[in-house]
C-alpha cells in the first residue's frame, strides 16, 4: 500500500519538488542559507527545512519569491499541462482584446476632438 499522502502522489502530471527548486534558486543566485534566512526574518534551519520539503505553503512561496526575486508561482504555472492554462489564457486574451478595442475608440475620439479644435 502506498503510504504517500494523497496530495503528494505523482500522477500523469508530476508536481515540481519545491524544496529542490528553492535550493536550486538559492544556489543560482549565489546566496547562503543564512542570507536567505536573514531576508525572511527566520532562522537558517527553517530555510534548510524549506529546501528539503516537496511542498511548501503558498505564503512561504510568496515570501521566498520576494526575498529571492524569483517568481516561484510562475515557475509552477509553467509546469501545468497546456489544457489547464487555456482557461487563464483565454481570459487574459479577452482582457487584452477589450483593452485594444478601448484604445482604438479613444484614438478615434482624440481625432474627432482634434478636428473640432482645428475648425475653431
Amino acid at each position: 500500500m502506498d503510504s504517500t499522502k494523497k496530495h503528494q502522489r505523482q500522477g500523469e502530471y508530476p508536481m515540481p519538488n519545491l524544496g529542490q527548486l528553492i535550493y536550486k534558486v538559492i544556489k543560482q543566485k549565489g546566496l547562503s542559507i543564512a542570507e536567505v534566512a536573514r531576508r525572511l526574518g527566520v532562522q537558517p534551519n527553517v530555510v534548510s527545512q524549506y529546501t528539503t520539503q516537496a511542498t511548501v505553503q503558498t505564503a512561504i512561496l510568496w515570501k521566498l519569491s520576494i526575498a529571492l526575486e524569483y517568481n516561484f508561482l510562475g515557475h509552477i504555472m509553467d509546469q501545468l499541462p497546456e489544457k489547464t492554462l487555456n482557461s487563464f489564457q483565454s481570459s487574459f486574451q479577452k482582457t487584452i482584446q477589450n483593452q485594444e478595442n478601448e484604445i482604438l475608440d479613444l484614438k478615434k475620439q482624440i481625432d474627432i476632438y482634434k478636428e473640432i479644435l482645428i475648425k475653431r
